[in-house]
């Protein structure tokens, strides 16, 4: 673009016409000694006066992102729908091919959390990408998509700690009968325990975060080994690459095929959760789309292998898929050790993982709560978008997450295959949200990223975009479908019902609230010029 024969009109405001923002709490006042210059430019141009510490570094966010993430053990975590799905090729080439779509995602993704870095993620950036007349409404429901589907994979991860820790007592005694209120006690308890160490544990968490990390990359070669170690006799090389089960009721192999790549799909959920993090990361411009590529990567290596390992130690697959258990990972590792104590041993570092990826979802769900009640488009926003003084993080957003996850365990306690719609939920309502800032990107608006860091090109990237927007089409589309045949009240995909529901609600809450109050995120800086990041900051220093 050229600058000189396109004007760009920057809007500066008159002290008394600027937003207010909640205010900087007590300690955080010389904000310079926290954030660098461009995470300081960054947020004049969307916006935001910088209100959280920038706690966390490029290694401690990778670690953040990962632990959510944690691609191996979320194959594992639903691993019935894969292994009933089409079995060993699902769990190989089905998570090949989700992970060369996820790529595509994470690219585009990672092209515009380079160019505009803050909480609000995806409805932030489809108010900058919009047509200025469609700007507000378009944010509006990209953002409610987004902060309900966070509070949906705070839950589904919390139902697979639930059904962990049920079923190493049940292998323990198994005289025990699992009824799923046990299931749902537990998830109750933990829902509550990491909400409340996310509202009052601010500085350990980089730390829990960080040692995480090497935890789960030793667990990850810990159980694989053992597994492999272990078992015997193993499967045939035939079997694992070549074999497809269908234990769906679906006649058809392809349907039950693109049904089962839910498996897969939810262990890349959460591709988000360090972009909500990026107004407490230090240089968010530079390391976002290090962190979200890179997440992609170690996530397919500990994927692919995991999946081929379980494949190969899988003996008796009938009496996995029917596990008094509940839980087939469990099945497998007792086949394998043939050891009640060392099939525990590993599924309690598994447990270890997922209640750190609990609390990781829960601290991002609480930062996109807070960031879109920021800019008013939530029920009592005054109250949602304020920051603890003492803990010095959102106190009130990290409630509300507590209770609509609480709130979602009751759908588990109803049905007994709620778990699968939650699985799906968790999917499709993030990918809903990524659509509408990748579409926008895609017919036309590549402009606004011109001083992005991270750039694919303008021939490049529109192919990439286009990649990421079809597979989102395709989940939408097939996610939906019921995961067994035939159907009835307790196996449906219960989906579509929730996402009917926050249509209904934010449509609702929009007609009568929020087509007054909302106007978008609030810009102290005209839109014009978020793709002169050059021009801003003369502007900036020509003001002082």
């Amino acid at each position: 673009m050229n600058v000189q024969q396109t004007p760009i009109d920057i809007k500066v405001p008159a002290s008394e016409d600027v937003v207010s923002e909640p205010g900087p709490p007590s300690g955080v006042a010389d904000q310079h000694d926290v954030i660098q210059d461009d995470d300081l430019d960054l947020m004049e141009l969307t916006g935001h006066k910088p209100v959280l510490q920038r706690n966390y570094s490029r290694f401690a966010l990778l670690a953040f992102s990962f632990m959510i993430v944690d691609s191996w053990s979320g194959i594992i975590g639903s691993l019935a729908t894969g292994i009933s799905s089409g079995g060993t090729v699902m769990l190989i080439y089905g998570s090949i091919a989700v992970t060369i779509f996820t790529m595509a995602v994470a690219l585009s993704l990672a092209e515009i959390a380079s160019a505009y870095p803050t909480s609000g993620g995806q409805y932030h950036w489809t108010a900058v990408l919009s047509p200025k007349k469609y700007s507000a409404i378009l944010s509006w429901f990209c953002g409610y998509f987004n902060a309900v589907g966070w509070c949906v994979v705070c839950a589904s991860i919390t139902v697979i700690l639930g059904q962990f820790f049920m079923a190493m007592i049940i292998l323990t005694h198994p005289d025990i009968t699992y009824h799923r209120w046990q299931g749902f006690v537990v998830y109750q308890a933990f829902n509550l325990l990491c909400s409340v160490v996310n509202a009052y544990g601010r500085k350990a968490l980089p730390y829990i975060h960080g040692t995480g990390f090497y935890i789960c990359l030793t667990a990850f070669f810990l159980v694989n080994m053992t597994m492999l170690g272990t078992a015997f006799p193993k499967n045939s090389a035939k079997f694992v690459f070549g074999t497809f089960t269908n234990n769906t009721g679906w006649k058809s192999n392809g349907i039950a095929f693109i049904v089962g790549l839910t498996n897969p799909a939810f262990s890349y959920g959460g591709l988000d959760s360090a972009v909500h993090m990026a107004e407490e990361m230090k240089d968010a411009r530079k390391n976002l789309p290090f962190v979200l590529i890179s997440t992609v990567c170690i996530g397919f290596v500990t994927l692919i292998v995991t999946a081929i390992t379980i494949c190969f130690c899988m003996i008796d697959l009938d009496k996995i898929l029917a596990t008094s258990t509940g839980v087939p990972i469990l099945e497998i590792f007792y086949q394998a050790t043939e050891s009640k104590g060392a099939s525990i041993f590993l599924l309690s570092v598994l447990f270890y993982l997922t209640t750190a990826a609990i609390l990781g979802s829960q601290q991002t769900a609480s930062r996109l709560i807070w960031a879109f009640a920021r800019d008013e488009a939530l029920p009592f926003s005054k109250q949602l978008s304020t920051i603890d003084t003492r803990q010095k993080v959102p106190v009130n957003s990290t409630i509300l997450c507590w209770a609509i996850v609480a709130v979602l365990g009751c759908v588990y306690l109803g049905s007994s295959t709620a778990f699968n719609a939650l699985v799906g939920c968790n999917v499709l309502l993030a990918n809903i949200s990524f659509a509408f800032p990748i579409g926008l990107l895609l017919f036309g608006r590549r402009k606004y990223l011109e001083h992005a860091t991270f750039s694919l090109g303008n021939k490049i990237g529109p192919a990439v975009n286009a990649i990421a927007l079809a597979w989102i089409v395709f989940m939408v589309i097939f996610f939906d479908f019921p995961f067994t045949m035939p159907v009835h009240a307790d196996n449906m995909n219960y989906s579509s019902v929730i996402i009917g529901a926050v249509v209904l609600f934010s449509s609702a809450y929009w007609l009568w609230k929020g087509h007054d109050r909302y106007k978008g995120p609030k810009m102290e800086v005209g839109i014009d010029a978020a793709f002169n990041l050059q021009l801003a900051k003369q502007t900036r220093e020509h003001r002082s």
